[in-house]
């Protein structure tokens, strides 16, 4: 019975920790791609598929998931699920926290009742766990781990960490461990193949049995050899993962960064104890005050030392201290990181604090109640200031979810926290340019090129915006910066390619499509304009090879079936052009493109009413598709259908009243419909009129039919002038063969009696 109630009252915490979790983050859902999650899931081809396995354990170069494959496959989980859709990755982050919470739980309730612990905590195991679960849980340092999508990096290789650390707790506890063991050293590897701090923790598990468990460190070993043998296997995997991977230089020394590491350590600190000024990105500075670095290596050498010293003497509460320290160690110590500080990094170190400041917090009410008797300190009190301390915390998380719902305002607040941050400045320029506002994106790209002139993202970027203004040659200018400043910058040649094939220069526009797929041949849009330019040059047989080696990176490509089905249409091949709209539209049924071009394949192959279909595909999507309204009119006319014909020309003339095409084809109708009580003569001259207008008069073919429609009309002196009119233009233009036609229609107009 008492087992019972003890799991009853365990489920009764699990729910109410689960529904802090998700009060803290209820409004976390609608975040957009930020920051790093832009490269490693929008700008990621790998994640696009989940077969085969390879694409996995791809990723682009200088990208958070590249090395880590268990991170890209939940990512490819969540695109299968909802494209680009961000409410599933978000709740796929959020149960990853909420199950971190629950094995933190776990972790500690048991802690609490090993032989060593159980006289102190063991009475109060189950609501102290919680307590400890519930404020890690809805800590806003955590956020960063949370609700900044690609950070679960952080936060499934912190519930991996867990994982196998409770595992191997069941282990030691368990009369038949190995199961656990085995489930330990799993939880391991897939940790390992998450993120690299997880390679601390076979040594913090060794630690946490020679502390709690075995007593020594001989003894752990001699007693779960094996299981320390696996999970020490396990640094194999990661060993090969970083082998694999493309990680950027840093060129900081291992000393400036360790000097710098003290300082960070003590703002993580002041964060967990007051999170206020949260910032996604500090910009921290390297420390080179040898003053502030001689008391910040003073102040964190204390905890460090009194951590060492207990561990030493084999004191319980040290082992806070190695959880803190060695689980940060990857990241703050002497190894340089392209980032001195991010908040993500105190996920698991966090922890540690908590657990220091609940059992601390309990101990001291414990002896306090002790003291006063029969007063309750620890029901009147602790319980309490847990649940305040609890809800401040998860409404500061609450709000600074709210950061994280617009680009262009998470930016922004870093702004205000670190005004000089190029890359804030840089960042807020994108958001401000993906929104249109050009003038305001220009500013902000040139504040931070006044911050880092030699910020090649910032001119890149910033040729970007002022192409889309019209200033073509400024931003030309702007990429050949860049790739002055950065010959590798593949972004700088793609964009640098598409401003010179603007202005006509097409030939080196694909040099710099060339240079930019060889420095990343995974850049997807740089080969699909090398492919494209290729195309329109004439070289189709390469362009069709650069479009099928895109196919590569991902099948889910509808832009490159469309293209290549455009190539394979003019090399001939129209089954295989068809075959690839047909995958286009299978990906995308709403690709108004694929279905106009496969219409129009369809007509050519002769399969009319398959055609038809797909161009009434075209205007359910686009009804004001003048193209799509031409394409369908024709096809009704060669199946004889010339009423409805006439209706979708008149409709493409009026989405496009210069189209001269539809106006033409509209006129011979009028003018020859196979029933005569439907010819129109008047009509058609309007509709030559205006054709004949929209070219200045000037182009013969338009006025051959112009003249046509007013001999229909009985209008011969009007016909004759307008055809001669035409005839001395085409003889002018030397296009022998419409003046050859153009004098025949002459002739015929003589030869027709004048109107009495």
């Amino acid at each position: 019975m008492t087992a019972f109630f003890a799991d009853k009252k365990s489920l009764l915490l699990s729910l109410l920790l689960v529904a802090a979790g998700i009060g803290a983050y209820a409004n976390s859902f609608d975040g957009p791609f930020i920051f790093d999650d832009e490269g490693s899931i929008p700008g990621n081809v790998y994640i696009r598929q989940l077969w085969p396995p390879r694409y996995l354990v791809s990723a682009p170069g200088l990208c958070t998931v590249s090395g880590r494959p268990i991170v890209s496959l939940t990512l490819a989980l969540n695109y299968a699920l909802s494209g680009y859709k961000v409410w599933s990755y978000h709740l796929f982050n959020l149960l990853i926290h909420i199950s971190a919470g629950l094995v933190l739980y776990g972790i500690v309730r048991r802690t609490l009742l090993t032989d060593r612990l159980k006289n102190r905590f063991g009475e109060h195991s189950s609501i102290l766990a919680w307590a400890i679960a519930t404020i890690w849980l809805v800590h806003p340092l955590q956020t960063e781990s949370v609700t900044y999508i690609v950070q679960r990096t952080e936060s499934l290789m912190g519930l991996f960490y867990l994982l196998t650390l409770y595992t191997a707790l069941r282990a030691m506890q368990s009369q038949r461990p190995a199961a656990w063991s085995v489930l330990s050293v799993v939880c391991c590897g897939f940790g390992m193949a998450t993120k690299e701090v997880m390679v601390t923790a076979p040594v913090v598990i060794l630690f946490y049995d020679r502390t709690f468990g075995a007593g020594s460190f001989g003894l752990a070993l001699r007693r779960r050899g094996a299981l320390y043998a696996g999970l020490a296997s396990t640094w194999c995997i990661l060993a090969l993962l970083i082998l694999s991977a493309y990680r950027a230089a840093f060129d900081l020394g291992p000393l400036e960064y360790l000097f710098s590491q003290f300082g960070v350590i003590l703002h993580y600190l002041r964060l967990s104890f007051w999170p206020k000024h949260l910032c996604l990105d500090y910009s921290w500075p390297v420390e080179k005050d040898y003053l502030a670095i001689l008391l910040s290596v003073f102040v964190v050498f204390l905890p460090v030392a009194a951590t060492v010293w207990g561990f030493i003497r084999n004191r319980s509460w040290s082992y806070l201290g190695v959880w803190f320290f060695v689980i940060l160690a990857p990241t703050s110590s002497f190894v340089p990181i392209a980032d001195l500080v991010f908040e993500h990094r105190m996920y698991l170190p966090l922890a540690g604090l908590v657990v220091l400041v609940v059992l601390g917090g309990y101990s001291l009410l414990a002896r306090l109640s002790s003291r006063f008797g029969s007063v309750n300190i620890l029901r009147t009190v602790g319980i309490p200031s847990v649940l305040v301390v609890s809800v401040l915390l998860g409404w500061g998380s609450f709000v600074r979810n709210r950061d994280y719902q617009s680009v262009a305002g998470m930016w922004q607040k870093v702004i205000t926290v670190v005004p000089n941050n190029r890359r804030a400045h840089y960042n807020l320029g994108n958001a401000f340019r993906a929104a249109g506002m050009l003038d305001e994106a220009i500013g902000y790209y040139r504040r931070a090129l006044e911050i880092e002139p030699r910020y090649t993202d910032a001119l890149s970027n910033l040729g970007l915006s002022l192409k889309a203004q019209g200033k073509v040659d400024e931003a030309i200018g702007c990429y050949q910066r860049a790739i002055e400043l950065d010959s590798e910058h593949a972004e700088a040649h793609n964009n640098l390619g598409v401003a010179l094939e603007s202005t006509g220069q097409r030939r080196a526009a694909i040099n710099h499509y060339e240079k930019a797929v060889r420095i990343r041949p995974d850049y997807i849009d740089a080969r699909y304009n090398l492919g494209n330019a290729l195309a329109v040059s004439g070289r189709f047989a390469e362009a069709a090879s650069q479009l099928r080696e895109l196919l590569r990176y991902g099948k889910n490509q509808a832009r490159v079936h469309i293209a290549l089905g455009l190539v394979l249409k003019v090399q001939g091949d129209l089954d295989q052009a068809i075959s690839h709209y047909r995958r286009a539209i299978e990906i995308d049924a709403d690709s108004a493109d694929a279905h106009n071009n496969l219409g129009t394949a369809l007509a050519g192959a002769g399969k009319l009413d398959e055609a038809i279909y797909h161009f009434r595909q075209v205007l359910r999507i686009n009804p004001s598709d003048a193209e799509a309204n031409y394409n369908l009119a024709l096809a009704l006319k060669l199946q004889g259908d010339f009423d409805n014909a006439l209706g979708y020309f008149r409709e493409a003339v009026k989405q496009r009243p210069g189209y001269l095409a539809a106006l033409n084809e509209a006129t011979q109708i009028l003018l020859a419909h196979p029933d005569t009580d439907r010819r129109d003569a008047s009509e058609a001259i309007k509709l030559a009129e205006r054709a004949a207008e929209s070219t200045g008069y000037g182009n013969p073919a338009v006025l051959a039919v112009l003249a046509d429609c007013y001999a229909a009309a009985g209008r011969l002196e009007e016909a004759l002038e307008t055809s001669q009119m035409a005839l001395r233009i085409a003889t002018a233009a030397g296009n022998k063969e419409l003046a050859s036609r153009i004098a025949k229609q002459i002739r015929g107009y003589q030869q027709q009696p004048a109107a009495p």
